[in-house]
């Protein structure tokens, strides 16, 4: 079992704020035929009604808060304590809200923390073959591409705002796994009808699935909580 999750801090070069995306240099050949270098840079993206965020802005933004304003959190029980997850945790339950995003009442990070205990057993790298959960979260394929905000095959877009385009292999990184899967959570909340099922309970289930194997799962993660408060 892993002891610790790896955070580590990209190049600044790696990350650009919202609403620019990272281009990679390329060689560019002008009408005469002369061929020139471009250098990587940040470009401003297509305007579009929608917010949308790369990997690289996920970065940005987990890198240049004031992270000191999110509490550590107790250890789930059972596990170490991997304190260095604690603040990204907080951080983006803080952010998705600044943005409009609802949770149900009682989600936090250590309900977000004994969910990750659940799903990867804190093992950030973790790919199960079954499922094609990723991360520390386990985010499905099927999910991130929900998150892009991409219309599916009949035309219907899930997700209209604070979209995020990311790939498989971005998934993996700790800050972008918990981004999404933090992301994901409200937006599970959000199909939750009526309000009176609108339940911290009913998010964890729907999270996994809408079933009984789904209401045990939340008990489960709920069970873990309450152990470690």
């Amino acid at each position: 079992m892993s002891k610790t999750v790896k955070i580590i801090r990209p190049d600044a070069d790696e990350m650009c704020p919202p609403g620019y995306h990272k281009v990679r240099g390329y060689d560019r050949t002008c009408k005469s035929g002369t061929k020139t270098w471009v250098d990587a840079h940040n470009a401003k993206n297509p305007t579009r009604k929608a917010m949308v965020y790369h990997g690289p802005n996920l970065l940005y933004l987990f890198w240049h808060a004031d992270l000191s304003k999110f509490p550590l959190v107790n250890p789930v029980t059972g596990f170490s304590d991997f304190h260095e997850i604690d603040r990204v945790i907080g951080f983006w339950l803080a952010y998705w809200q600044s943005q409009g995003l609802e949770y149900p009442a009682g989600m936090n990070s250590l309900v977000v923390k004994a969910l990750i205990a659940v799903e990867s057993s804190f093992n950030a790298s973790r790919v199960t073959g079954q499922t094609g959960g990723r991360g520390l979260m386990q985010l499905l394929k099927g999910s991130v591409r929900v998150l892009s905000g991409i219309n599916d095959k009949n035309g219907y877009r899930e997700v209209k705002n604070q979209c995020l385009a990311i790939s498989l292999d971005e998934v993996l990184d700790p800050i972008i796994n918990i981004a999404a899967g933090t992301r994901w959570l409200a937006h599970k909340y959000s199909l939750i009808r009526p309000t009176p099922a609108k339940t911290l309970f009913n998010t964890l289930k729907n999270y996994n699935q809408n079933n009984s194997e789904g209401e045990e799962y939340a008990r489960r993660i709920l069970d873990l909580y309450n152990a470690s408060k």
